[in-house]
């Protein structure tokens, strides 16, 4: 049995139109967007030693940060996992044109959690830029943002949020929907399933895809650094620890690209 965490560089991203792996029916790619600069304060170290790995990895307090979404076909799915930001959105088109696709072939759009840096393409100009796609939220983010205690928080940062999601049901109504993690996502594509990774948000998730016993791990609010630390860091406002070490854990096979 093996694991594959799928991941990219910048670098790497820019010089192929998408990097591909096959997981039985399903064909997977991670299509590549934009590069941004985050702030090291996104990471929360737990030790001087890490503090350490932090400063010796990043030594101008920034982590050159490539934004990728996923695809995932087969069988007549057509999925994009995340859309990136709103204003990324021209990006976002131009990846799928370089694997033949375009807004109107997605049939799903699979959200792993409500933040503007993973929903921000759903919406243009008050509309759905994904005409004929069905919206999938995880049951517990879903009911999370949509409730009346979000649209009153005393977090700003909150009430933005909850007005985003707010603008996605407006413009997709009864195609929004949600899931449960832990089983396949669609019947036509069995053995993709969402994990849940809770604690980014509180129905934040990742994909998993088991075929003839290999599985694909892709967790997408992640750092390289997070997954090569003892014990593992962990982004900012991410209690949920589990879900990194289950992967610091497991024996890693890297995709050949």
């Amino acid at each position: 049995m093996s694991t594959i965490i799928l991941a990219s560089s910048p670098r790497q991203a820019m010089a192929a139109p998408c990097h591909t792996l096959r997981m039985g029916p399903a064909e997977i790619q991670v299509l590549y967007l934009v590069e941004r600069d985050l702030k090291t304060g996104i990471l929360l170290a737990e030790t001087a030693e890490q503090q350490r790995r932090i400063a010796t990895a990043y030594p101008r307090g920034l982590i050159h940060n490539s934004l990728n979404v996923l695809v995932i076909r087969g069988n007549g799915i057509v999925a994009l996992v995340d859309t990136g930001y709103a204003w990324s959105f021209p990006n976002l088109v131009a990846a799928l044109q370089r694997v033949g696709l375009s807004p109107a072939d997605v049939t799903h759009v699979l959200l792993t959690h409500a933040h503007s840096d993973h929903t921000g393409g759903l919406v243009q100009g008050g509309k759905a830029a994904f005409p004929g796609a069905r919206v999938l939220f995880s049951q517990k983010e879903l009911a999370y943002w949509t409730s009346p205690e979000r649209q009153t928080a005393a977090a700003e940062g909150e009430r933005t949020l909850a007005a985003e999601v707010g603008a996605i049901l407006h413009a997709y109504g009864d195609r929004v929907s949600s899931f449960t993690t832990g089983q396949d996502l669609w019947a036509a594509l069995p053995g993709i399933t969402a994990v849940d990774e809770a604690g980014h948000t509180p129905g934040h998730v990742g994909i998993m895809a088991r075929n003839n016993g290999q599985t694909c791990c892709m967790p997408l609010t992640c750092s390289p650094l997070i997954l090569r630390c003892q014990p593992p860091m962990t982004w900012t406002r991410l209690p949920q620890r589990a879900c990194a070490r289950s992967f610091c854990s497991r024996p890693v096979a890297k995709a050949g690209w």
